[in-house]
């Protein structure tokens, strides 16, 4: 449900920040009902849980300013297909080497504990996860570029609506009555009312490569102040977990032997 109602404020910012068209009333109906499909699968199924409001609103937050400025990035970097998959990759994997080293250090250090994964059970699949990477990583920054970020928003909202759809016709879905399979369909129509309502079909309402407008350091200070709370609460929920589990272990403590 999160995930459905980002392309709303990914509008909002998109029209704010790079000067997109705002969406037309038929456009925001097609994105209110891509978010009841939602509700209406989630309750059909296990219903609605929120442990956490504060992550939701960090999500809320992160989504819509991720797409618009990666948006804003492969809009204006003049980077060729190949040099924007490059670029996504370094700057995923230095962070990514560093934090391996950090919280994965006894793979390294232990003797012998590397060796027990150079086998054929997990290279293949890691090998194939690098190329499958490679091509969403190439077709969905390409993607980006021709359509605008609520675009592909929506885009990847139909998505795994879609993939739900397939789960639950091949009976992979456990639950496949009407109203779940209904719901899906709704939401997979939102989204279609959608692409029929923005420029071009949308296939493009975005401005051509290079003529973006607007910066990215006010962008790049709210994802450092979001990635501070997003520590934040780990760490309070953290805390509060291990006081309740301090309170409860006496209870369970085993009794003096007579």
């Amino acid at each position: 449900v999160m995930r459905s109602v980002v392309p709303i404020p990914s509008a909002i910012v998109e029209a704010l920040v790079l000067g997109e068209p705002c969406p037309a009333p038929r456009s925001w109906l097609g994105l209110a009902t891509i978010l009841l499909g939602a509700i209406g699968y989630c309750s059909t199924n296990q219903g609605l849980l929120v442990d956490s409001v504060a992550w939701v609103v960090l999500y809320l937050v992160l989504m819509p300013l991720d797409g618009v400025l990666i948006k804003h990035l492969v809009g204006s970097s003049g980077l060729s297909p190949w040099g924007l998959v490059l670029y996504n990759n370094i700057c995923a994997a230095m962070p990514g080497l560093f934090f391996s080293a950090i919280l994965e250090h006894d793979i390294l250090l232990e003797p012998g504990k590397a060796q027990s994964f150079l086998t054929f059970d997990v290279l293949f699949p890691c090998i194939l996860s690098c190329f499958a990477g490679l091509a969403i990583s190439y077709f969905q920054l390409n993607v980006r570029k021709a359509i605008s970020s609520t675009a592909f928003m929506v885009l990847g909202v139909s998505n795994k609506f879609l993939s739900v759809l397939i789960n639950q016709v091949a009976s992979l879905d456990a639950n496949k009555d009407i109203m779940s399979l209904g719901s899906v369909l709704v939401s997979i129509a939102g989204a279609i009312v959608f692409q029929q309502t923005v420029t071009g079909k949308g296939i493009s309402q975005a401005r051509p490569q290079g003529d973006a407008t607007g910066g990215g350091a006010l962008g790049f200070v709210v994802v450092i102040i979001a990635l501070g709370a997003a520590a934040f609460i780990t760490a309070t929920r953290g805390q509060a977990q291990v006081r309740t589990t301090s309170t409860i272990a006496p209870d369970f403590q085993e009794l003096p032997p007579p």
